[in-house]
């Protein structure tokens, strides 16, 4: 009897709270969607949006949704939209929520600023279009009359919907100078009045082909993209190119060409300067464009700029033997002789930490280019590379020469002359050699049999 009582109340328990969950729980849940639902603006009719036409007293901007993800500026005049903020609109639009209805039948429109609006959103979706008139400020902080054209009440929505619809032509439209993708760029051509420098992307790298074939900075060119996609108008001086001579076209300080996949190509030019900035146009198309005056600066690319700066180009873990070569001191000789086992050959033998070593490595693969000096050394005295201040020297496998640092004497003050195995001489921070130094220090730490002082090169 007690067991059949026990089973009753667990029946009773399990409906209560299955009535509890539907009521409350899942209940509460659908009403705070639908009070949500009833409290927008617009219903769910316009879940797609294909017109929005802003007019204020002074003007008036229309756009048309040319694709899914397109949108097009077809009045003042027909021009490319900036897609990224009529998503923004359009998004904003779609969720407007009001607070509360003000009036229900107001029978003066004047004492909310409605009676003449400032603005006015038509608003057209796939099954409706509706039109809001937006007044003044509303009795509590940071909210606004608003009026729908299909029906007479007054709501009062948040005051930030005003700062989103107060956009004119300039704010709407397209105003990158050169529109593409990072990832379509296949090749980039800088051609200036001194010179030109091509780069081509092969095998997911960058090689530089004109003036002179070098490897590429990838950071450098990732650098230079940026620029290329941030590159806005700050202002458009005239709708139609009419005469290119006029604003430096025919002869311009740069000519940008980019060459894209599927055999597309994006380019612009860099005219005269004027007041507040640069003239500049789409090559073969229209408008004009006022941009930065600094946009010179941060484009204007020498070969030097552009050469990857990298010298040693060994993998770590392929390194078996090092050895450091100084004048009047011993060479010193390291080995790597199991996974986790490094010792010093000479000129002493003994363990060394794994871990030091693996920081010593970094250093130096730390080092890179500061300046390219010269591809063709006539000589080597001249930097004092011919009896350098430093040779580090990398082994792999069967002792077989993996790299080589040679560190010639000071060129400049806080730069030292290096080079490799190749010809190139380049300038590198001396800081950079020290810390090297100061590394080899870390790992003899006072042990070898031959004092190793840390020196500026050069001394």
């Amino acid at each position: 009897m007690r067991f059949k009582t026990t089973l009753i109340a667990l029946f009773i328990l399990l409906v209560f709270g299955g009535l509890v969950y539907w009521v409350e729980i899942r209940g509460a849940g659908e009403r705070i969607k639908g009070k949500s639902q009833a409290d927008r603006v617009f219903s769910g009719d316009f879940l797609t949006v294909n017109s929005i036409t802003i007019e204020k007293k002074d003007s008036r901007v229309r756009f048309f949704r040319k694709s899914p993800e397109e949108w097009e500026i077809v009045e003042p005049l027909r021009t490319e939209a900036d897609n990224g903020a009529v998503k923004s609109l359009v998004n904003r639009l779609q969720n407007l929520e009001f607070r509360r209805v003000v009036d229900e039948n107001p029978t003066d429109l004047a004492k909310y600023g409605l009676a003449d609006p400032e603005f006015r959103v038509e608003v057209k979706g796939g099954r409706a279009e509706d039109t809001i008139a937006i007044g003044n400020r509303g009795p509590i902080g940071s909210t606004l009359y608003l009026q729908k054209k299909s029906s007479p009440r007054i709501l009062l929505v948040d005051s930030s919907l005003k700062s989103m619809v107060n956009k004119g032509l300039f704010d709407l439209r397209e105003r990158r100078i050169i529109s593409f993708e990072r990832n379509q760029v296949e090749g980039i051509n800088l051609a200036y009045p001194d010179r030109e420098v091509k780069l081509v992307k092969k095998d997911l790298k960058w090689r530089m082909e004109k003036p002179a074939a070098y490897p590429a900075d990838e950071n450098e060119i990732d650098r230079l993209l940026t620029e290329l996609i941030g590159l806005k108008a700050d202002r458009f001086v005239v709708e139609k190119l009419e005469d290119p001579a006029r604003y430096g076209f025919l002869r311009p300080q740069l000519l940008v060409n980019l060459a894209l996949k599927d055999n597309k190509t994006a380019a612009f030019r860099v005219g005269e300067k004027t007041e507040g900035g640069f003239y500049a146009n789409r090559v073969g198309g229209d408008p004009v464009y006022l941009v930065d005056p600094q946009v010179l600066n941060k484009l204007n690319k020498n070969v030097n700029d552009l050469r990857d700066k990298t010298i040693l180009t060994f993998e770590r873990d392929a390194v078996l033997a090092l050895e450091f070569a100084r004048p009047s001191t011993a060479t010193i000789r390291i080995e790597k002789k199991t996974e986790d086992k490094w010792r010093s050959v000479y000129p002493d033998n003994r363990d060394l930490d794994r871990f030091t070593l693996g920081n010593l490595l970094n250093e130096i693969r730390r080092v890179r280019a500061k300046d390219f000096v010269t591809d063709h050394p006539e000589n080597l005295k001249m930097y004092g590379l011919d009896k350098p201040s430093l040779k580090i020297n990398l082994f792999g496998a069967d002792n077989k020469p993996l790299d080589s640092l040679i560190v010639g004497k000071e060129s400049i003050p806080g730069s030292t002359f290096a080079k490799t195995d190749a010809s190139t001489i380049y300038q590198v921070e001396s800081e950079r050699v020290s810390a090297i130094l100061s590394k080899l220090q870390d790992i003899l730490a006072g042990k070898a049999t031959v004092p190793f002082p840390v020196q500026r090169p050069g001394h």
